[in-house]
């Protein structure tokens, strides 16, 4: 593999990483023997080879902006024109409104900023806003404000495109409001050519990473021969390649209007035209022009679809012994494996009884849903699974979500039992022996998280690790529950410095994966995500309808935090079952007692082929 340039650098790459493994070990335990000086050989060559490849190539960059990126474009062409046509919809809607309801421009863009705007526009400086601050600080917030944007755009793409959908409307009723203001006082032309001097850029950008977006999230939609992970994630890398090309524009746009725009009125005219029309040509001849002139000249590799190669998953042995990383790489691998047989039936039993709950706490207690809080999303939790315990009904909720986490947990579980060989019990049989015990169980274990105050149970997470793998082993089947409980805590104990580790890494993992859609470290707006931008979209259609904003939008909020809820306590069961296995496998050898039993039985050959293809 290595001396062939087409091989696959990922499968290389963990080949290369096995070699080093073996090598340490042989370097341990095999000092005078050959093998370790032929690995270190081996290891040495593909090390060298490996990086003779790497060294940065400008034939490269110039190849993708000029081939592969225009073949990929071309390739979701279908999906970037449904963005253009949607953001041209959603500003001819901004615009119609603006003009049949005269209350509309100030509802989108703010009665403050429209006051100022006219303002401006009495003082004879209609575009006076960009001249607020320093041309650099301007260009940094401004810059940074419209990557956030447009990121956020890209990822809600993932949402099945409707969160992509829902930034265009924001962006698209905006824009077509504010060119609409400009327009009933006489200054249409004046606006354009001070505002599209970075706007040809910037909006470009909003449009072409909405594209981005929706070309991510299209293989969820529509897999084709695939699976939906696999197209998902072909889809998602066509995307963000996409997405990667667009980023210069942006930071282009906010140097133009941070320098530029701000000196429009003593720029003559023909540079502004100059500047907007080459920044459309150069948008148009990079995404438009190319994309269909690369993809006549190169049409063999038009229809290679590459990324749609068909991989080769992973198969995880889980009755096998692994160090924390493996534990922590495996069962992020597993995890996505074993989406399909969990999540279903979870979305069919929990997601609605959750749901309900949230709205009869809703229903009976609005009170405490018509405040925007600081860390929102450990207030709304505390109402969600019922432990703020502050209505008469929050202890019944409480023991509702310890019964409903019990059921995730061993439907979670079963499945891994089965995968491992470990039970070929039936669920209802197996849910029918285990609930009580292990309801019983995780009530214990939630009594502290849902009744002390966060300052107080943080020094207590340095005890969880020693009773973490008391679930599993109490819902462990064929034993006692004495038994269970004794092998739980010393297991647990064993292996403190593992699920410390593990829990470390975990919630790191789960506050990265959140924090753009629904921030862990959201303080009152303060640190915007992508649900707190929803959020302020819908705020003033909501306000004009006479509903309660604050208290429509809490409850989305809440329907948010139960989707990530349910999806992060299904990562926890599989990561943590795992661990579990790891440890029972070393300390029992289950699986090897298994293999033992047919040692010499079957024919040394096919032993031989079989260790070779793991």
């Amino acid at each position: 593999m290595q001396k062939d340039l087409s091989s696959d650098p990922e499968a290389l790459s963990n080949l290369y990483l096995d070699i080093t493994d073996d090598l340490g070990f042989a370097q341990t335990y095999y000092k005078r023997r050959t093998i370790r000086v032929y690995l270190n050989q081996l290891a040495q060559r593909v090390f060298i080879g490996v990086n003779k490849y790497q060294k940065f190539s400008f034939k490269n960059v110039v190849d993708f902006w000029t081939i592969e990126l225009p073949l990929e474009l071309y390739r979701s062409k279908k999906y970037m024109g449904f963005a253009l046509i949607s953001f041209l919809a959603y500003i001819a809607l901004g615009w119609i409104s603006s003009s049949v309801y005269p209350d509309f421009t100030a509802t989108v863009l703010g009665e403050g900023y429209v006051e100022m705007t006219m303002e401006n526009i009495e003082k004879g400086n209609p575009l006076g806003v960009y001249e607020g601050s320093s041309s650099f600080m301007m260009f940094v917030q401004i810059t940074g404000n419209n990557l956030m944007v447009s990121i956020l755009t890209f990822f809600a793409g993932i949402f099945f495109t409707l969160g992509t959908q829902f930034f265009l409307f924001g962006n698209g009723v905006m824009l077509g409001a504010f060119q609409h203001m400009f327009l009933k006082k006489g200054l249409l032309i004046t606006s354009f050519l001070g505002i599209w001097i970075h706007g040809a850029f910037e909006i470009s950008s909003i449009a072409l990473a909405a594209g981005a977006g929706i070309t991510a999230g299209s293989g969820w939609l529509f897999p084709g021969s695939f699976s939906r992970l696999q197209a998902f994630k072909a889809s998602f890398a066509r995307g963000a390649k996409i997405m990667l090309s667009i980023l210069p524009f942006i930071v282009l746009a906010g140097y133009l209007e941070s320098y530029v725009t701000r000196n429009y009125d003593t720029l003559p005219d023909a540079s502004k035209w100059t500047i907007i029309l080459g920044s459309f040509i150069l948008i148009g001849f990079l995404y438009v022009f190319l994309p269909i002139y690369q993809a006549q000249r190169y049409p063999a590799r038009l229809f290679e679809e590459t990324n749609f190669k068909q991989p080769h998953p992973e198969t995880i042995e889980l009755l096998s012994v692994r160090s924390v990383w493996q534990v922590y790489r495996q069962g992020i691998v597993l995890y996505f494996q074993s989406l399909g047989s969990t999540m279903k039936p979870i979305f069919k039993v929990v997601m609605p009884i959750g749901l309900s709950l949230i709205l009869v706490r809703a229903l009976f207690f609005p009170e405490d849903l018509t405040f925007v809080y600081w860390f929102d999303w450990a207030s709304h939790l505390s109402f969600m699974l019922g432990y703020a315990f502050s209505t008469p009904i929050d202890i019944l909720i409480s023991l509702l979500w310890v019964a409903l986490i019990s059921f995730m947990f061993l439907l979670t579980y079963h499945v891994l039992l089965i995968k491992a060989r470990l039970s070929s019990l039936s669920w209802a049989s197996y849910a029918r022996h285990m609930f009580l015990r292990v309801f019983v169980l995780f009530l214990l274990l939630l009594i502290p998280i849902f009744m002390f105050p966060w300052y107080f149970l943080l020094p207590t997470l340095l005890a969880y690790p020693f009773l973490l793998y008391l679930p599993f082993s109490v819902a462990f089947p064929e034993q006692s529950l004495p038994q269970a409980i004794k092998k739980g805590l010393r297991y647990s104990a064993k292996s403190y410095f593992t699920l410390f580790v593990l829990m470390g890494i975990g919630l790191l993992t789960i506050a990265a994966i959140c924090q753009p859609i629904s921030g862990v470290f959201s303080i009152q707006n303060e640190v915007p995500d992508l649900l707190d931008l929803i959020v302020n979209g819908t705020t003033p259609f909501l306000d004009n309808a006479g509903l309660n904003s604050v208290y429509w939008t809490n409850i989305f909020r809440e329907l948010v935090y139960l989707v990530v809820l349910l999806f992060t306590l299904v990562f926890w069961f599989v990561l943590l079952s795992l661990s579990y296995f790891s440890m029972l496998e070393k300390r029992e050898a289950v699986n090897l007692k298994k293999e033992g039993k047919h040692y010499g039985e079957r024919s040394r050959l096919k032993e031989y082929i079989e260790i070779q293809d793991q």
